[in-house]
């Protein structure tokens, strides 16, 4: 991989998977996903539909963003369906729950409103 400067993520371009039952904060992420980052962006409504793409993909998202309280599976129970699955992918998980960001053992917990300053920050540091 080729780096453009230090501290500066690669120009390789990444897969992301955004999951959220709004579609506003969707299309919010994956606009300044793909503004930020040479990449694509998958969108789901919620953490089933995403599964089953992940079941079929042949390639991986680098990092998922997905909102934590949702129909069907939860952003946190998503992490424990992926490592069912083997997969050990990333997860930024964004929710209104909280005012303040938390660790939920490898996954990374924000609360809205979103700052894309911060989740910029942090999809570079995972990326890294």
């Amino acid at each position: 991989m080729i780096s453009k400067k230090k501290n500066q993520v690669s120009v390789k371009s990444k897969m992301f998977f955004v999951i959220d039952d709004e579609e506003g904060i969707r299309d919010l992420l994956k606009m300044n996903l793909m503004e930020l980052y040479p990449c694509n962006v998958e969108c789901f409504s919620n953490a089933d539909d995403a599964i089953k793409a992940l079941d079929n993909c042949k390639s991986t998202p680098d990092v998922i963003l997905s909102d934590v309280r949702m129909p069907g599976t939860s952003g946190f129970r998503l992490g424990s369906k992926l490592a069912d699955r083997n997969l050990d992918i990333p997860i930024v998980l964004i929710t209104g729950l909280t005012g303040e960001e938390v660790f939920e053992g490898k996954n990374i917990v924000l609360s809205k409103p979103l700052n894309l300053r911060k989740i910029k920050f942090i999809i570079d540091k995972i990326l890294q």
